[in-house]
């Protein structure tokens, strides 16, 4: 008996001991990642380029950078003109050193010149967030509704039709080349952040997504009237929405992790009464919030043909499209205006009482004065399930 009692206690003490030694060491780390957060390290010049070597661990992705390097990289990783390299710290600032850590993002010093910057590829994001979004559910709060998963290079085409296929589970699925050494730094440094983006915003922007692939599947099946310009419109469409969500993750998601680099100490709550104009213009990529989300995808094909009359369509001009023009004949044009009034029949009265124009600068002032609360709920939610 005494020999069971001596064992029991001996495994309470070392068990203990591991336990404190466990916090005292993650403590340490956490430090450590604050020092490489710290605003005495950000470069703010962005006159070097600096270029990001990429190793791979079983459910991380393993960057390195010479130390006496800037941390913004203005390399361009894909000759898209939407691919530099940025800083890969940003979701670290987004979300701050202690969830960040919980997520699997780390900086350590790996020898006197070369740093080592750890960050969860798309597995391992997958099953944080999965388990974070139960307990979040169990707390009643909301969800993490937006999921970067594995994936190449994505052409607009298959963006769209990805993003929009989590409905149930997730509003905006994105594509994260977690396996491609010219993309995962930008990836990281500009599309990772939008993990923090509400479920109101990432809703709509599902919504918005969703009406472009339907306006497409309508001209595909009622639209051949146009020809040799049907595959062009629809290309187009493809294209402008795609162009939408890669810079409307990207842009928020830098613009986030700017706010706390170039203003250190202060909380999202701090900006939530400002107006931030570039800050709405990124935003508006995603949920285009000044039109109902059928009227976007309207807009968008109107703004595509050149000669078009908008005395014909019960719906003001405004600039939408981000490409290539349409010219059509007088009966093509007229025949497509039968065509959108058709489509928007078919949505626009749900689309009215659900999804309302919003100011942009509404929007963001709901979601900043939100953002620093939604950040501690996640990290509370993360901690129950054992992050």
């Amino acid at each position: 008996m005494m020999k069971n009692f001596i064992v029991i206690m001996a495994f309470i003490f070392t068990g203990s001991w591991a336990l404190a030694q466990n916090r005292c060491e993650s403590l340490f780390l956490l430090s450590k990642l604050e020092t490489f957060l710290s605003t005495q390290l950000v470069d703010t010049s962005k006159s070097s380029v600096v270029s990001y070597s990429l190793q791979q661990e079983s459910d991380s992705i393993i960057l390195t950078k010479p130390v006496d390097q800037p941390w913004i990289s203005l390399h361009w990783s894909k000759d898209t003109g939407l691919s530099v390299e940025g800083d890969v710290r940003n979701p670290m600032f987004i979300f701050g050193s202690q969830l960040s850590y919980k997520m699997g993002f780390d900086i350590v010093q790996d020898s006197a010149s070369t740093l080592k910057i750890k960050i969860p590829d798309a597995k391992k994001i997958a099953r944080f967030v999965k388990a974070t979004n139960t307990e979040l559910v169990k707390m009643g709060k909301g969800i993490i509704s937006y999921l970067p998963v594995r994936f190449g290079y994505a052409t607009s085409q298959q963006m769209l039709k990805l993003s929009v296929s989590g409905r149930g589970a997730y509003d905006l699925l994105f594509p994260f080349a977690d396996r491609d050494p010219t993309l995962v730094s930008h990836e990281v440094a500009y599309h990772l952040g939008a993990l923090a983006l509400s479920s109101q915003i990432l809703e709509r922007t599902h919504v918005v997504t969703e009406r472009h692939l339907q306006l497409i599947q309508f001209l595909q099946q009622r639209g051949q009237f146009l020809g040799i310009q049907l595959e062009n419109i629809i290309a187009q469409i493809e294209l402008d929405r795609g162009f939408d969500l890669d810079v409307g993750t990207g842009n928020t998601s830098y613009f986030l992790a700017s706010l706390k680099k170039d203003y250190p100490g202060k909380t999202y709550k701090d900006f939530a009464d400002k107006q931030i104009p570039q800050f709405e213009s990124d935003l508006s990529y995603l949920v285009r919030a000044d039109w109902t989300p059928v009227d976007v995808v309207i807009m968008r094909v109107l703004n595509m043909i050149s000669n078009f009359n908008y005395d014909n369509f019960p719906m003001p001009h405004t600039s939408m499209g981000h490409g290539a023009k349409t010219k059509l004949s007088d009966y093509q044009a007229q025949k497509l205006i039968q065509l959108l009034k058709e489509f928007s029949a078919k949505f626009e009265t749900s689309d009215a009482e659900k999804y309302p124009p919003i100011k942009a600068s509404v929007l963001v002032r709901d979601f900043l004065s939100h953002l620093d609360q939604r950040i501690q709920d996640i990290n509370e939610a993360a901690k129950r399930a054992g992050f």
